[in-house]
């Protein structure tokens, strides 16, 4: 099976908050925002382009990259827990509770 490039599914998961959860386009802009800079993140630091790739300690370590208050972490984290594009490891790439 082929593997997914993180880059390929950032336009599908910015039309499924736009059509499937019907989000404001501010809403849509912040989350794209967000999967952007992860993605990037991943390629330039951790060599990561798919997301069979992506791990939790992927994540967690993102995460300690930000600058934010911890309010907004955890707006990230569940921005990155809903993301339909981590399906596929979502029990390896999924932040604990």
């Amino acid at each position: 099976m082929a593997k997914c490039c993180i880059d390929d599914l950032i336009d599908s998961f910015t039309v499924y908050l736009e059509i499937n959860r019907n989000y404001s386009k501010g809403t849509v802009e912040n989350y794209n925002r967000t999967i952007v800079r992860l993605a990037s993140w991943l390629k330039e630091t951790r060599n990561i382009t798919c997301i069979e790739d992506i791990t939790a300690n992927d994540l967690q370590l993102f995460l300690g990259t930000l600058n934010i208050p911890n309010t907004q972490r955890k707006r990230i984290k569940s921005i990155l827990n809903r993301a339909p594009f981590l399906q596929p490891r979502r029990e390896h790439a999924s932040f604990p509770q």
